[in-house]
């Protein structure tokens, strides 16, 4: 029987110091039957070229040059493009085990699964290190279920990495130009569309921790944007499942007090007030959530004490986890 072609799509941007490793992980994998689209999104330091290099070297490599739209405009490119029944996303700074793809692929095929999700390991070095080996235990549920988990943030993560995907999903569903948390906008429109979603613990992505990333620099308000996000999948579950309404509205309080906690004290006075009178007005549900959080329940218990207390019991907690 012929084998399902997979299209892995890896984004790249001035990142040529990361990618030959990144490359070098998927041309490694035990399932061949592969189709690499590497999307050059207007580098400028020398990353298209060194796309052109692998792709002489690999027939099932093909590159797309364009001019620079961010991570967003990069992933939909490729998936214009991709043929293959399944995609997965992998970003060029990190890299994958050697059976990621086979263990996401049989994964989703033995359990008839849209979705498949596996686990991440984060990377402090430039070197590639094996990633944990640990028992596998697997998870099979539904659209409903990966959502609610999803949005508890536990087990299912909203990154779009680490998972395989049936291409259909992608028929009507882009990530969104120019936004920050692009994951967050785009992951539970695809899991709403399942039936079933399968989950392994076993761990096949190494996520790379860069100090400059985009998601390690101080605010701005372009970080309003997870809140905006959380916004929206709130509007989304009031109309189409309430039951997960109180999931939404945990994450809906996650983002605004992870946001709000970044800003520094003395600036962006404008959207910590925002920020401040959302938390008021949304907090009550989550603080009487056994489903939720501990660290956002403390964070929303705290909240009532005003805003000094917020950042003071917060930092306290930061403290005590270094």
């Amino acid at each position: 029987m012929t084998q399902p072609v997979v299209s892995v799509i890896v984004p790249v941007y001035n990142v040529k110091d990361y990618l030959p490793r990144c490359v070098a992980s998927i041309l490694g994998q035990t399932y061949s039957d592969l189709e690499i689209i590497l999307v050059d999104d207007g580098s400028t330091d020398g990353s298209g070229r060194l796309c052109d290099h692998y792709a002489e070297q690999d027939s099932r490599i093909q590159v797309i040059h364009k001019e620079n739209g961010g991570l967003s405009d990069a992933r939909n490119a490729g998936l214009d493009i991709a043929t293959g029944e399944y995609i997965t996303l992998i970003d060029s700074d990190d890299y994958v085990a050697p059976y990621y793809t086979e263990v996401l692929l049989s994964l989703a095929l033995s359990n008839k699964a849209q979705i498949a999700v596996g686990t991440w390991q984060e990377i402090y070095t430039e070197e590639t290190q094996a990633l944990q080996v640990e028992e596998q235990k697997v998870q099979v549920v539904s659209n409903l279920q990966a959502l609610e988990t999803m949005l508890y943030q536990k087990v299912f993560d909203t990154s779009a990495w680490v998972k395989l995907y049936k291409r259909s999903l992608f028929e009507k569903v882009r990530y969104p130009k120019g936004m920050l948390f692009e994951d967050l906008f785009t992951t539970y429109k695809l899991l709403w569309q399942c039936d079933t979603v399968a989950y392994t613990s076993q761990k096949l992505y190494g996520y790379y921790q860069r100090s400059n990333s985009i998601m390690n620099v101080a605010f701005t308000p372009r970080r309003m944007h997870q809140v905006e996000a959380a916004e929206q999948i709130l509007s989304f579950v009031k109309e189409n499942c309430p039951s997960l309404v109180p999931a939404a509205q945990a994450r809906y309080v996650s983002s605004l007090c992870q946001t709000y906690l970044l800003i520094p004290a003395d600036k962006y006075k404008d959207e910590q007030t925002e920020l401040w009178t959302k938390l008021k007005n949304n907090r009550k549900s989550v603080l009487f959530d056994k489903n939720a959080r501990i660290k956002n329940r403390v964070a929303v218990a705290a909240s009532y004490l005003g805003q000094n207390a917020l950042r003071a019991i917060w930092g306290l907690k930061a403290k005590g986890e270094n």
